[in-house]
């Protein structure tokens, strides 16, 4: 997890390299990378958990705000979707942005 959470970028999306530009492909893999893992660490026992778990539930419901904000701004005025800030619409984006969303719902 720590590859992917370095991955993150500072608008809310996931690079495909930790300090590159975030990418509508790599924003549905950083999201569904850490919803498993999260799913994962949940399943385990509760007493395996260190005391620090209230900081940690905080930093995570910060970055799936980042992570909505950022994959919500990628449809354009065209009505289409974007992978990149600044890029034209693109139909396969559609796919990356939305099924990226999709997990949080």
């Amino acid at each position: 997890m720590r590859w992917v959470d370095s991955c993150r970028t500072w608008d809310g999306g996931y690079a495909q390299r930790p300090g590159g530009e975030s990418h509508g492909g790599s924003f549905y893999c950083g999201i569904a990378a850490t919803e498993i893992y999260s799913r994962y660490s949940r399943s385990k026992n509760e007493n395996e958990r260190g005391s620090d778990e209230k900081d940690t539930r905080k930093d995570e419901q910060w970055w799936s705000e980042q992570q909505m904000a950022w994959g919500v701004q990628r449809q354009g005025p065209d009505g289409g979707i974007s992978g990149r800030i600044g890029k034209d619409s693109d139909t396969c984006y559609g796919f990356w942005i939305g099924a990226g969303l999709a997990v949080y719902i």
